[in-house]
């Protein structure tokens, strides 16, 4: 054991955090024509993860969204981080 202590350069303590960026992201719904999941929304959390936007596929309209979690929840979808 040193008797001189150095602070560690891997430590999360003395690290910066990295800095909030927004994130992509797909609400996959069943889509009954094809038995199958399809991406029927997508959107974009802003940074931090708090709130956000979302459009449908076809690009009609917008939702403001609280977080990608609960807005895939809402429509009983599968969220899909890009």
């Amino acid at each position: 054991m040193t008797t001189n202590p150095r602070p560690d350069s891997n430590s999360v303590y003395q690290n910066t955090p990295e800095p909030a960026r927004p994130r992509a992201f797909f609400v996959d719904l069943w889509d009954e024509a094809t038995d199958r999941m399809e991406h029927a929304y997508y959107g974009v959390t802003a940074p931090g993860g708090r709130g956000g936007m979302a459009r449908p596929g076809d690009g009609t309209g917008f939702h403001s969204i609280r977080s990608a979690e609960a807005f895939a929840d809402r429509l009983c979808g599968e969220l899909v981080w890009l």
